[in-house]
């Protein structure tokens, strides 16, 4: 797995139709102060814009195209150190001055003009604006950093604080938008869906002699330490989505990389086939416990764009060469190859004491006509035997079946029981078929009881049987790939083929092979 070279200042974007908005150069007049008493009476139901400006008008212009290209770290001089050093855990903290210059304005602050702006105070909680406080003010202070002469301090203010918390108000709580970690952790999205989400923090790194030690262990037991929360051996770092972050643990190979600085603060990743762990039921994301974390292993996850836009994709993934591939990486999204050779179908059986066999279609056939001659033998034998005992059994319940039984014994004795039977009545034909089918029942259900209890003993139940195929294949390249030389190989095990697949595959055709899990062998 490739990565970008390190950029330490990256921005990141938020989801779906937000994109940059041209900084506001306007200031606020009025500003809330310390002693400000934020009003409880304010009907919680009661939905009033805060942001007029949304739905947008005009077509907005992306990152990259209002700044013209990737962000570039320099002329830094004129930026405080404060926001020199600005990361995603400090800007919680960040206090702007105000007009005075005599005071501080703080989150509470902010809080408050929101308020102030038509914000109901139920759903503008003071954890609600500290964590959109967070990422609002971690984003400007990028762009300062990264287009410092664009910018020249206008975009890490309070009015555009106070406008980016206003838009995300009228699109989370009036109009109910969602992001990505929002609908994961609320049960609406699976978290295996392909996502973009941008590293915000490292909350641990293993050790050097971690990275070396057991790494095939690891790897099998990763999900296993997630659920028990035990990651001595791998990294845990923060992924958000410009809304809301999610403590993720990454796989041992992953962990590696970021031992090597090839992930990074502010890096974009594109993931596909996570999970969630500790995750119990629908949660909010400031309500959501920090047993909950996301797992992501290195197949599934790739390097994107600076620019590339966080939430869900909607374009279909780009298939990962196959020489990139990591035994014990997780799940495979997509890759393509070339098909070299099909293999015969093969037959796995496994035993109720968990031990399992192989065999080639002839040996399957021959076991299963043995199988089958024994179990029809077996059949035969009871059914002979059920024949020769006498079942006469009389049933007691009700009158019909004693009428029934008479007229039974009476004619099993007599010389000439058609005669007899031609005499009977319609109610006597009735009672002695009822009865006659009440002893077939019981017969029948008897000989099913001791066939499945013979067939128990000599251990001829059904049998577990898969069916099987391998296929030879070679990873493909670009004509234009700097990779030259011998392809990289593999075997593709595909369990119970459908009859359309096995006539679809043909030797020497490519295919885009989706969802497959590797395993890494001793060769």
């Amino acid at each position: 797995m490739g990565f970008r070279r390190r950029n330490t200042i990256s921005p990141f974007k938020r989801p779906r139709n937000s994109r940059f908005v041209t900084p506001l150069n306007g200031s606020i007049s009025s500003l809330a102060s310390d002693s400000a008493i934020l009003s409880t009476t304010e009907d919680s139901c009661h939905k009033s814009r805060v942001f007029t400006h949304y739905p947008f008008q005009v077509q907005r212009k992306t990152i990259s195209e209002f700044f013209g290209g990737p962000p570039r770290p320099h002329n830094l001089e004129h930026l405080s150190d404060e926001v020199k050093c600005m990361d995603s855990v400090n800007a919680e903290r960040y206090m702007f001055n105000a007009m005075s210059g005599s005071s501080m304005i703080e989150v509470e602050a902010f809080q408050h003009m929101l308020v102030q702006c038509g914000a109901s105070v139920v759903n503008a909680t003071r954890e609600w604006v500290t964590n959109h406080f967070r990422w609002i003010v971690w984003k400007l202070a990028c762009l300062e950093r990264g287009y410092a002469t664009q910018a020249g301090g206008k975009f890490l203010n309070v009015s555009n604080v106070l406008e980016e918390l206003k838009y995300r108000y009228e699109r989370e709580i009036n109009l109910g938008h969602r992001s990505a970690i929002k609908k994961i952790l609320e049960g609406s999205a699976s978290p295996a869906s392909m996502l973009v989400l941008c590293i915000s923090a490292i909350r641990s790194s293993p050790t050097a002699n971690h990275e070396t030690e057991q790494s095939v262990e690891m790897c099998e037991g990763h999900q296993n330490m997630a659920r028990r929360g035990t990651h001595s051996h791998v990294a845990i770092i923060e992924l958000t989505d410009g809304w809301y972050s999610l403590n993720t643990v990454l796989d041992v190979e992953l962990s590696k990389q970021l031992c090597s600085g090839k992930l990074f603060v502010g890096q974009k990743l594109r993931i596909w086939g996570a999970g969630l762990a500790g995750w119990v039921g629908p949660v909010s994301p400031l309500e959501a416990s920090e047993s909950v974390k996301l797992t992501i292993h290195i197949n599934g996850t790739y390097r994107v764009s600076w620019d590339d836009r966080l939430g869900f994709c909607k374009s279909p993934s780009v298939p990962l060469a196959f020489w990139c591939i990591k035994g014990y990486g997780g799940q495979v999204p997509r890759t393509l190859v070339g098909v070299e050779r099909i293999y015969p179908i093969l037959y796995k059986e496994r035993f109720s004491d968990g031990s399992s066999v192989v065999r080639t279609g002839r040996m399957e056939n021959e076991v299963l006509h043995l199988h089958n001659q024994r179990r029809s033998d077996i059949i035969e034998g009871i059914m002979a035997e059920q024949q020769k005992e006498n079942f006469g059994l009389h049933c007691q319940s009700n009158s019909d079946s004693e009428e029934g039984a008479k007229l039974f014994k009476i004619l099993e004795k007599s010389a000439e029981p058609e005669v007899l039977m031609a005499d009977m009545s319609s109610e006597q034909l009735n009672s002695f078929a009822t009865y006659q089918a009440k002893q077939e029942e019981i017969r029948q259900a008897d000989m099913q009881k001791k066939i499945e209890r013979a067939l128990e003993d000599a251990c001829l139940n059904t049998r577990q049987v898969i069916p099987f195929m391998k296929v030879k294949v070679v990873g493909l390249t670009s004509l234009c790939s700097r990779r030259k030389g011998h392809l990289r190989e593999g075997l593709i095990t595909i369990w119970d083929p459908t009859e359309k697949l096995k006539g679809d595959l043909v030797e020497g055709q490519a295919y885009s092979v989706a969802g497959t899990c590797t395993i890494k062998l001793k060769s």
